[in-house]
């Protein structure tokens, strides 16, 4: 296999491997959220911006080591346009390659697919009790029909502020 073959499947592996950790870190976020634990809730979501992070930075690699091994191919010979994809550089690639480079790249894209649902999940969560709050706000104070003011009368937008409801000392 060639070096820039391996150093594909090292970035697809490494890719795959952190991404199915951030989906079960979406997963955790949701479970904490339901059970308002906070702290740590708080805790994954550092994680999470973390594994974010590198995550972006593993793309990047991926990136450069694709334009690499298009840049190989097209020394060789190959025909290839860059706007045309992963899979149209896998094609032109000897068949054990290709086989193990888009079977990489297939998990990856499953893996990211599933973080996608669990954070679809969590945001449909979220919004469900956004909904349920602000039902019962404008149930339980009708007279303000769901219109909050600003501290100089003029009327704000009613999405979910900050409410004092018990001024005791």
């Amino acid at each position: 296999m060639r070096a820039e073959c391996e150093d594909c499947v090292s970035v697809l592996k490494a890719e795959t491997e952190l991404a199915g950790g951030i989906c079960a870190m979406v997963m955790m976020v949701r479970r904490a959220v339901e059970a308002r634990a906070w702290t740590d809730f708080e805790l994954l979501m550092e994680n999470l911006a973390r594994s974010g992070a590198e995550f972006e930075a593993l793309e990047q690699e991926r990136e450069a080591v694709f334009a690499a091994l298009a840049e190989k191919n097209e020394e060789n010979g190959a025909a290839f346009a860059r706007e045309a994809g992963f899979y149209a550089l896998a094609a032109r690639l000897p068949v054990e390659e290709q086989k193990l480079l888009t079977g990489l790249y297939r998990n990856l894209k499953l893996v990211i697919f599933k973080a996608g649902i669990e954070n679809s999940a969590l945001a449909n969560y979220l919004n469900g009790i956004h909904g349920i709050v602000s039902d019962f706000i404008a149930a339980a104070f009708p007279d303000r029909r769901g219109k909050l003011y600003t501290r100089r009368g003029r009327q704000a937008h009613a999405d979910m502020r900050s409410m004092v409801l018990n001024r005791q000392f």
